[in-house]
């Protein structure tokens, strides 16, 4: 795909053009979806952070194995929160009852957003927008969502990847 820098949105991320029509929704959207994505990478970076801890001290014996084991369970279960939170606020409920928070990894999910990429945002009507996210984490990727105008607003209704072919794309939870 060839991309043109029409907005900078963040660093290293450069958005494609869409119909001039639905121009300023790009200016909205994009943002929000960067903002969203980057508070789930944010908590993720944190919950690695504490969960590795967790294990250093475990192997160290500094705390004994029941003790890190209930540590790690109330970890989860605050990742599970936190993340429902922040989710709630950009998702559907369709998206949010595929799941979330279901692996915490380093890099997180979404570091890609503070990295670089390149952004397509597509938008044919005034009710539902694409933006395509394609980066390189081993491989070249692409993560895709869907955002549906609701009742609250604009919400991301679906997730996809896929290895930047269109053929064969994965529906996906957000992480």
């Amino acid at each position: 795909m060839n991309f043109t820098e029409t907005n900078t949105v963040a660093p290293g991320i450069i958005v494609e053009d869409t119909h001039e029509k639905y121009l300023p929704m790009k200016d909205i959207l994009v943002p929000q979806l960067i903002e969203f994505l980057r508070k789930l990478c944010h908590l993720e970076e944190e919950m690695y952070f504490k969960d590795t801890k967790i294990d250093e001290d475990k192997a160290k014996a500094v705390i004994p194995e029941n003790i890190a084991n209930q540590q790690s369970e109330e970890l989860w279960k605050e990742y599970r929160k936190k993340y429902g939170e922040i989710a709630e606020t950009f998702c559907t409920q369709k998206l949010l009852d595929k799941g979330y928070a279901k692996s915490i990894g380093q890099p997180a999910q979404y570091s890609y957003i503070n990295e670089g990429c390149n952004l397509s945002f597509i938008m044919k009507s005034s009710k539902r927008a694409t933006i395509k996210i394609f980066f390189h984490a081993g491989v070249d990727e692409r993560h895709k969502f869907v955002l549906k105008l609701t009742e609250d607003g604009w919400k991301i209704d679906s997730k996809s990847y896929d290895f930047n072919d269109d053929k064969m794309a994965f529906i996906h939870y957000l992480n």
